[in-house]
C-alpha cells in the first residue's frame, strides 16, 4: 500500500481497518501518554482503594465495604473466581493488564493494590 490520502481517510470511525491503520502517520510512539488523572485513574491510595470497595460492591452484589489494605480477600467474601472477575474489572476501568503469575500472588487489597499501582501509567498530578 503506498502513501495513504489523509483527506480520504479523515471520515474513518474509531475502529479503523488494520491495513489502513498501519497507512496513518500517528502511531503510539509518537502519541503522548495521557495524564493519569485525565484517564480517571487513581493517583493515591485512598483512590484506589475506593476504586477496588466499588469493584467487590459490582463483582458480589453486596455494598461496597470499608477496606483497608491488609484485608484479606476472602475475609471480604469473596471467592476464587470472584477475586478473577474483580481483578479483570479493575484491569478494565485502569486500563492495565496483570500477567497471570502476579495474580497468584494476591490475597489481600494490599497485594491487590501494589499489583495494580505497578501497572498504572508513570506521572502524578
Amino acid at each position: 500500500m503506498g502513501r495513504a490520502n489523509l483527506r480520504r481517510l479523515r471520515p474513518l470511525p474509531d475502529c479503523v481497518h488494520p491495513r489502513l491503520r498501519d497507512a496513518l502517520p500517528v502511531t503510539r510512539a509518537v502519541v503522548a501518554a495521557p495524564h493519569r488523572r485525565d484517564l480517571g485513574v487513581p493517583v493515591s491510595t485512598d483512590e484506589l482503594l475506593a476504586l477496588i470497595a466499588a469493584g467487590i460492591a459490582d463483582v458480589t452484589g453486596r455494598p461496597a465495604p470499608a477496606l483497608t489494605v491488609d484485608a484479606d480477600l476472602a475475609t471480604l467474601g469473596l471467592d476464587s473466581l470472584q477475586a478473577l472477575e474483580l481483578v479483570a474489572w479493575a484491569e478494565e476501568r485502569l486500563r492495565v493488564r496483570v500477567p497471570d503469575e502476579e495474580l497468584a500472588t494476591v490475597r489481600s487489597i494490599g497485594d491487590l493494590s501494589g499489583v495494580l499501582a505497578a501497572r498504572l501509567p508513570a506521572g502524578t498530578p
